[in-house]
Parts: C-alpha cells; sequence; structure tokens
C-alpha cells in the first residue's frame, strides 16, 4: 500500500472517529436532558403502587430514576430537595448515590373505655354522643365520645426523605421526617449496583480507531 493511501485510510480514520465522538457527546446531552425529564414526570406522578402478600401484609413500590452524577443537582431541584438542606445534615452531593423522597401515611380505628364515672340523671334521655374533630399539619383525628367509651379514627402523615452516601467504600443511610416529633425506630438498607467492566467505555473505541489511523498512517 503507497503512503498516499495510507495517509487517505488514517485521515478516514479520524474524521470517523471525531464524528463519532461528536455523535457521543450529542447523545450524552440528549440524555441528560432526558434524565432531568425522567426525574420531573416521576416527581409529578409521585403516587406509591400497593401491593399485598399471601399473608395480608402491605408493600409498596415507587418509580425509580438512574441519573448521572453531573445531573445530580438538577435532579435534586427537580425533586424540591435543596443543597442547603444535604449540608445541613452534613452530606456531601458528591458523596450521595442514592436518594429517595415519598410520604408515609398510617390510619386505624382507635377505641376506648372511658373510666371516668358519668353520672345520668335519672328519667333523663341518655346522653347522646358528642363527635369531635381534632388535626395539626400530621395527624387527623376525628370519633364520638359515648358515657362509657370513644372511639375515633385517625390518619397520620409525614414526608419522608432517605439519602444514601458512599464514603471511603461504606454506605452511610441519611433519613429525615418532616414531623419533628416522630422518629426512626430501626432499619437497614442494601444497595446493589451492575457491574461495569473498564473496557465498557466508548472512548476506548474511539481512540483505539485514532490509534489504528495513526498506525496505518505511517
Amino acid at each position: 500500500m503507497s503512503k498516499a493511501w495510507k495517509i487517505v485510510i488514517g485521515i478516514t480514520l479520524f474524521i470517523l472517529v471525531a464524528a463519532l465522538m461528536g455523535q457521543c457527546w450529542q447523545i450524552n446531552n440528549l440524555e441528560k436532558d432526558n434524565q432531568i425529564k425522567d426525574v420531573q414526570i416521576m416527581m409529578a406522578n409521585d403516587t406509591a403502587t400497593v401491593y399485598k402478600t399471601k399473608s395480608g401484609q402491605i408493600y409498596s413500590k415507587l418509580k425509580s430514576v438512574t441519573i448521572e452524577a453531573g445531573n445530580l443537582k438538577t435532579s435534586l431541584e427537580a425533586m424540591g430537595i435543596k443543597k442547603k438542606d444535604l449540608e445541613d445534615q452534613n452530606i456531601e452531593l458528591s458523596d450521595l448515590v442514592q436518594v429517595l423522597r415519598g410520604q408515609l401515611e398510617s390510619h386505624g380505628h382507635i377505641s376506648t373505655p372511658v373510666h371516668d364515672t358519668i353520672y345520668v340523671q335519672v328519667g333523663k334521655p341518655s346522653i347522646p354522643a358528642k363527635t369531635f374533630n381534632w388535626t395539626n399539619k400530621y395527624l387527623f383525628i376525628w370519633g364520638s365520645v359515648y358515657p362509657t367509651k370513644i372511639d375515633a379514627d385517625y390518619i397520620y402523615k409525614t414526608e419522608i426523605i432517605s439519602s444514601t452516601e458512599q464514603i471511603k467504600g461504606k454506605s452511610i443511610v441519611t433519613v429525615s421526617l418532616s414531623d419533628p416529633n416522630s422518629r426512626i425506630l430501626t432499619g437497614a438498607q442494601i444497595i446493589i449496583t451492575p457491574s461495569h467492566h473498564w473496557w465498557d467505555h466508548w472512548y476506548l473505541y474511539g481512540l483505539a480507531g485514532m490509534a489504528a489511523g495513526v498506525y496505518l498512517a505511517k
């Protein structure tokens, strides 16, 4: 093969590699935009799907989105989480590997006897039930008070934010609740990430193409 042909082939390979790198850059930018949009859509439709096991236990599943580290700050803002909120909890943005935001809800029925003595005047009709409705930012209670018992229903809600940091090979999970009077008693979490091979990068193929072009041009 003549030297001129080698130069032509080398230049052609260089142009192809440059075009490939440019195409990959455009794809990466598009992926970043799509990832942020996915986060926004996820937060706009953040309802958990509730399931029940055969034994009657209830569990929920939330939609999740995988993002690149470069999109983390913008994605957190889309979730309503500010960098300052994390800094207040001594969490570094660069150490985060997972963030969860949701809302906990618990509801049920209360029925308790009244131990205090209630006197009813003879010849008068029974004391009617007194209804009540009490609420604050997190707890809703409504029901009736009878002469001998109290029947009530309740709903408790609080927002939960969980973040995972990877520090010196250890995963540290931080959980915060919007209700300052509530607390997490126990908890555990495992994180499973896919294996990545050292050769599984597009730019390595690009460098290989450039090396081949240089070799042929000699």
